[in-house]
């Protein structure tokens, strides 16, 4: 793997050399004044000036992109651009694998808007996407039975959900969803389905959505129950009943400062 990389820099740093790259290379510059974008340093502030490349792409040589997606940056500017970006892409991987790890269920946003699936198979399908993108359904050996056993449901409700979502084309009936139905229901993004604490349907979404908006926003109690109506399609009243409910079983309480906390 290392030797690969090391093989990949090389090839790079070989094209860089080109007097294409060159050429374009002194184009950007000169558009820029000779001056890092960031930090307005110079060539008169003796510092090394690099042409960065915003985004990358596949199968496109550095002098094939267009002159805004490139930037002049100081030698010092440039590198800790590409450490941030290195330590976003490790920040997300470690996100990745803590999802992994913790068996935790994406539940997509856009789900809470459909109708024609129960909140069982709403979370049986959110299950099917998790394993699409980790674990490769076919040939990871998730039976129904072991999907029943994960997500604390009866084996017939979830033969039950992948009938109804093969008969609708949403998956076929190894339970792969298909890549048109996965792109609609990811574009919006997801939440944690937050696993244990015996509650199970409506109340299990509704939780989750909580404990995903809680952290993002901390709303105020008085703001939640207008914005959750808002987002998920509930009347106030509906809200009401499920904070209620949670409430009950002390997973949700408001505090003195009048904001809604969500215990997990």
């Amino acid at each position: 793997m290392k030797t690969s990389k090391k093989k990949e820099e090389t090839e790079y740093t070989r094209l860089l050399k080109d007097a294409r790259w060159q050429k374009k290379r002194l184009e950007i510059l000169e558009r820029d004044k000779w001056t890092c974008k960031l930090c307005g340093k110079g060539i008169n502030d003796e510092i090394t000036l690099n042409v960065h490349h915003i985004l990358y792409r596949k199968d496109c040589m550095p002098w094939e992109y267009r002159n805004r997606d490139l930037i002049t940056l100081c030698e010092d500017c440039h590198h800790n651009l590409h450490k941030k970006k290195k330590d976003n892409e490790k920040k997300q991987e470690k996100e990745r694998e803590y999802r992994r790890s913790m068996g935790i269920i994406p539940f997509f946003r856009k789900l809470l808007y459909i109708d024609y699936l129960t909140p069982s198979e709403k979370i049986v399908l959110s299950y099917l996407i998790k394993l699409k993108h980790y674990d490769k359904l076919y040939g990871s050996g998730a039976t129904k039975s072991a999907i029943a056993k994960e997500l604390s449901m009866t084996r017939i409700t979830v033969i039950s959900a992948f009938q109804k979502m093969n008969s609708l084309g949403i998956c076929d009936e190894n339970g792969l969803v298909s890549d048109s139905y996965e792109k609609e229901f990811c574009k919006n993004g997801y939440f944690k389905i937050a696993k244990g604490r015996n509650i199970s349907g409506d109340l299990l979404i509704f939780y989750s959505y909580l404990v995903a908006k809680s952290r993002e926003y901390g709303y105020c109690i008085d703001t939640y129950k207008y914005k959750l109506a808002e987002e998920t399609g509930k009347t106030e009243t509906a809200i009401t009943k499920l904070l209620n409910r949670l409430y009950r079983l002390g997973l949700a309480e408001r505090l003195e400062n009048g904001k809604l906390q969500i215990n997990q």
